[in-house]
């Protein structure tokens, strides 16, 4: 939906799981799969309260990095997508 980004998790173990998050975007709608654990430890990784990804299409590389212009110099990872 425009202003959200639904994020949902799906698991043998575990089952599945959804959650919705406000977001500020600009673009087409996307479906990107990724490992969870990968994006877990980058977001872990970001000391600042908003992130900014970077995402093209399903199969490029998702790019993210804090929000803050300070903080954004000095961190900027990459997650590889999984074919969904």
């Amino acid at each position: 939906a425009p202003g959200a980004l639904t994020i949902t998790a799906t698991s043998p173990e575990s089952g599945n799981a959804f959650d919705q998050v406000d977001v500020d975007y600009a673009g087409a709608e996307c479906k990107v799969g990724m490992n969870a654990k990968y994006l877990l430890d980058v977001l872990a990784a970001i000391d600042d309260e908003e992130a900014v990804w970077g995402v093209s299409g399903e199969l490029d590389p998702i790019t993210l990095r804090p929000a803050t212009e300070s903080a954004a110099t000095d961190y900027l990872a990459v997650v590889m997508p999984l074919r969904i």
